[in-house]
C-alpha cells in the first residue's frame, strides 16, 4: 500500500469530525467529504474523481457512528438527527452537539 492509500486512524477521523463540527457550531453541518477531505488533502497528482480521501469516506462513517453514539455530534438525515444506534443509508451531514 502506498502512503496515499494508507487509511487514516479511526482516532485521527474522529479528532477532524469533533475539529470542524466545534468549528461550525451547532447549527451548521459538515460533510463526511469535507472531513475526508481536510484528513488526507487531495494532491496534485491525483487525477479528478480518484482522490485518496474517496477511500477514506467508509471510514469517516464509522467514526461519525461512534462519535454520535457517545453524545458528541449528531448524524443528520433529512435535516432531522437520527438514531446511530440504527442502521442508514444515503446522504447524511454532521454536526457538533453541545455537552
Amino acid at each position: 500500500m502506498s502512503e496515499e492509500q494508507e487509511p487514516i486512524q479511526h482516532n485521527d477521523l474522529a479528532a477532524a469530525i469533533i475539529r470542524l463540527t466545534e468549528r461550525k457550531g451547532t447549527e451548521a453541518l459538515v460533510t463526511p467529504a469535507e472531513v475526508a477531505q481536510y484528513a488526507k488533502p487531495p494532491s496534485i497528482k491525483e487525477s479528478k474523481g480518484r482522490e485518496a480521501w474517496r477511500g477514506q469516506l467508509r471510514h469517516v462513517r464509522s467514526a461519525a457512528i461512534g462519535l454520535a453514539r457517545k453524545g458528541k455530534i449528531d448524524i443528520v438525515r433529512k435535516g432531522e438527527a437520527i438514531d446511530p444506534s440504527k442502521p442508514f443509508k444515503g446522504l447524511y451531514k454532521l454536526r457538533y452537539r453541545k455537552s
